[in-house]
């Protein structure tokens, strides 16, 4: 089955079509042939820092941009397994304008991004997301309106935009613990945000596969998640790094037994746009 390219995730526009699976009637003696499932996902964290400081300790302003994506699918569920939980869960470290960076800066300069009910977000101007540390009001958004938006080209399925699905701040101003490339980790503030989507809909999704007499499940996308910046400090090189830790879940149940499958999704690089033209974080 072919497998989403995370090169063209990060692209957006430039995404692999989603997977086109084989069906057909399936043997009753399938379902015990099906014994490794797994789930695949690639989630793309976009932040364009707008115009690079050469000065870490400027005053000088600019609008920076996030959005956030997802593509998943999964292959091998038993015959009879019904989807009861789906979602794609990101950790994003918070940017703390109380620290003090190693040149001096403040922490609103960066690293980190800020979260969506933070009073710079376009989310919380528009009146639809506060936050106050841990406390989140209102930021919980469904269908493809403001802030969340289609690819034209790879049209978010209705699994994410329709019926109980949205895309949620789920948790903010937490301690969580980043993994970094050597294996060890990093303890950072951190918000957390969520692609939930609609269970009966992936189950109505699900395929019987002609080869291996299974279900799969062909690739879903969310919508796109935006949010932008206006007004924020400038960042120098050093500050432009982001700790991203991405997970997708997904649920199932065959004769009253549940199964959760997860897949990890790494950053491969440190998530660091010093050397980016532009400034942009694709990780």
């Amino acid at each position: 089955m072919t497998q989403i390219s995370r090169r063209n995730l990060a692209k957006g526009s430039a995404w692999v079509a989603p997977v086109v699976i084989a069906s057909s009637a399936v043997p009753a003696y399938a379902a015990s042939q099906c014994n490794n499932p797994s789930v695949y996902a690639e989630g793309s964290v976009d932040y364009n820092w707008g115009v690079v400081a050469t000065d870490p300790k400027t005053s000088s302003t600019t609008t920076q941009k996030l959005s956030l994506v997802v593509a998943m699918n999964a292959t091998g569920l038993p015959v009879g397994a019904v989807i009861t939980d789906i979602r794609f869960e990101y950790w994003i470290q918070n940017r703390n304008d109380s620290l003090t960076n190693p040149d001096g800066s403040s922490g609103g300069h960066g690293p980190g991004i800020y979260d969506p009910g933070n009073s710079k977000a376009s989310t919380r101007t528009a009146g639809t997301c506060t936050t106050s540390y841990s406390t989140i009001t209102g930021c919980s958004y469904s269908g493809l309106s403001t802030p969340l938006s289609n690819n034209s080209k790879f049209p978010a399925s209705p699994v994410f935009t329709s019926g109980t699905s949205k895309a949620a701040v789920t948790a903010n101003w937490v301690d969580h613990k980043f993994k970094k490339l050597d294996g060890s980790t990093v303890t950072a503030k951190a918000w957390q945000f969520q692609f939930i989507g609609d269970p009966k809909l992936a189950t109505a999704q699900l395929k019987n596969n002609a080869t291996t007499g299974c279900l799969d499940l062909p690739q879903l996308n969310t919508p796109q998640f935006n949010v932008s910046y206006p007004n924020v400090l400038q960042a120098a090189n050093a500050e432009r790094t982001i700790y991203v830790d991405r997970t997708v879940y997904l649920t199932y149940t065959v004769n009253g037994v549940s199964t959760t499958l997860t897949m990890y999704q790494p950053s491969t690089k440190v998530c660091d746009s010093s050397d980016s033209p532009g400034g942009i974080n694709r990780c």
